[in-house]
């Protein structure tokens, strides 16, 4: 009857870590889209601006 106490409080601790570690990736996932946002937003709107404000046109090849 202890032994199957023990087995179940173990599984309650594995449940327990699991909820942390799918925490810690959705952050880092979170994080990394936001990381490739703003690389994005330098890309279509800081460059050409800096650009422009120089007086130098701005090209985009598709």
């Amino acid at each position: 009857m202890n032994n199957s106490v023990s087995i179940l409080a173990s599984s309650f601790d594995n449940k327990s870590n699991l909820s942390i570690n799918c925490k810690y990736f959705s952050e880092a996932y979170v994080s990394y889209n936001s990381l490739s946002i703003n690389a994005l937003q330098n890309l279509c709107f800081r460059i050409p601006k800096v650009a422009l404000l120089h007086g130098k046109s701005v090209g985009f090849a598709l």
